[in-house]
């Protein structure tokens, strides 16, 4: 069974409590929102039954266990987000890096955690709103006055595209350094969005396109980095790539393609489709070495607390195999895996650096810098002193001025000078 948890920890706590706290079930899997997974993280465990995250890459607190002791996530943590900030700024000479995010409290306080993370690099927070965009305009025709060039957003897409339209409103020079972090739809920036072309009618996916050439997009990497393709220790007929082909096909077309209720997607959030598949088979890896110790099905729907402890356990310490993402072992919270660094070209983004497990950062395997354009500089003949149209009149007017004040005087003198009369 399923159900979309709308990325609300309300809406994600009151249907577990009405639906799931029966005996049907052995574990609980997926959420790929903070709230909703530090929310599920404590309700799972009242309810014994062991939590695996399938993204949550977002928020250092869900690696500590002593808060969430019975929590798994697959999601690659964004911790080193800050050091690819501080290689890309020294590597490509960034003055500043603003920060733009949506005016939600949620996105508010991750662009802050950022500007502390980044103490070296010099940033500014701005939060704007979806339904304000004369005031997004306003914000970035400032930011062109301010010849800001680096632009990091926190939001949901349909905001981001509002706010690179309003760059173009704007009349910023093309060619903006654009940076985001975590999963999004797939070439979502190539949507026509209806309530942004509302606002500026030429801003199509189109235009957005072009304006967004260029962009780095931070994330787990979500596939083995080595050349050897091995086949998966799950889905036993496919290796890593060719399992994520199958299904991104299957969302394409629609599955069961005969099926009267299938469903297509037209841009899926692909970059998941590993941690998704590697979840479904962490948690039957837990089930199968679970059932192997003569424990029953039932004995997992209605698990004592020391089963409960067992399944975790197991989880966490015991199940280990490879994977869509790679070779999957849990430390702690979380898997270790490398973080990727994603550029934009046309409709698609491909991996251009890397952030990996062992904390080594190449940036240089193919991040082209050429979309990024450097503010104009200030036109010199605007900068030099007016000498001709202010200095020179005024010269002028001055000497004229003495003139003028010399005449009068002498006039003055003149009449009152009293005249000789002859006897």
């Amino acid at each position: 069974d399923f159900f979309d948890d709308e990325c609300d920890a309300d809406v994600a706590k009151r249907t577990m409590l009405e639906k799931y706290k029966t005996d049907h079930w052995v574990a609980v899997g997926g959420m790929g929102c903070l709230e909703v997974c530090q929310s599920l993280a404590v309700i799972a465990s009242s309810l014994k039954l062991p939590a695996v995250s399938f993204e949550c890459s977002q928020g250092e607190s869900l690696s500590d266990t002593s808060l969430f002791p019975d929590f798994t996530r697959l999601g690659t943590t964004r911790s080193k987000v800050p050091d690819i900030l501080v290689a890309l700024q020294a590597q490509h000479g960034w003055e500043h890096l603003t920060i733009i995010t949506d005016s939600n409290l949620i996105y508010y306080q991750q662009a802050e955690l950022l500007q502390l993370a980044v103490p070296d690099i010099p940033s500014t927070i701005y939060s704007v709103s979806a339904e304000q965009w004369t005031a997004t305009v306003d914000l970035m025709t400032q930011l062109v006055s301010e010849k800001r060039r680096t632009i990091y957003f926190f939001g949901n897409t349909h905001l981001y595209r509002r706010v690179i339209c309003a760059s173009e409103a704007a009349g910023t020079l093309k060619g903006l350094t654009w940076i985001s972090e975590g999963i999004m739809s797939s070439s979502w920036w190539a949507e026509d969005d209806v309530d942004v072309m509302t606002d500026a009618p030429i801003c199509d996916g189109t235009m957005i396109t072009d304006l967004y050439r260029g962009a780095l997009l931070l994330t787990g990497v979500g596939e083995p980095l080595t050349s050897v393709d091995a086949v998966l220790d799950c889905y036993t007929e496919h290796t890593s790539s060719s399992l994520n082909t199958f299904i991104k096909e299957q969302l394409q077309n629609g599955y069961p393609a005969m099926d009267p209720s299938w469903t297509r997607v037209d841009h899926p959030h692909d970059r998941v489709i590993n941690y998704v598949v590697d979840g479904v088979c962490m948690l039957a890896k837990m089930v199968q070495h679970m059932l192997a110790t003569e424990l029953t099905i039932d004995d997992l729907r209605r698990p004592t607390h020391e089963v409960f402890e067992v399944a975790v356990a197991e989880i966490k310490n015991h199940v280990a195999f490879q994977g869509a993402t790679g070779r999957v072992n849990v430390s702690g919270n979380d898997v270790p895996n490398h973080f990727g660094i994603f550029q934009v070209s046309g409709n698609v983004a491909s991996l251009v650096g890397v952030a990996d497990m062992y904390g080594n950062i190449n940036v240089s395997s193919g991040l082209n810098s050429s979309a990024w354009v450097a503010a104009a500089l200030d036109d010199p003949a605007e900068d030099e002193f007016p000498m001709m149209t202010v200095v020179v009149p005024s010269l002028l007017g001055f000497f004229c001025l003495i003139i003028c004040i010399s005449l009068c005087t002498a006039r003055g003198k003149a009449a009152s000078t009293p005249k000789q009369v002859d006897p």
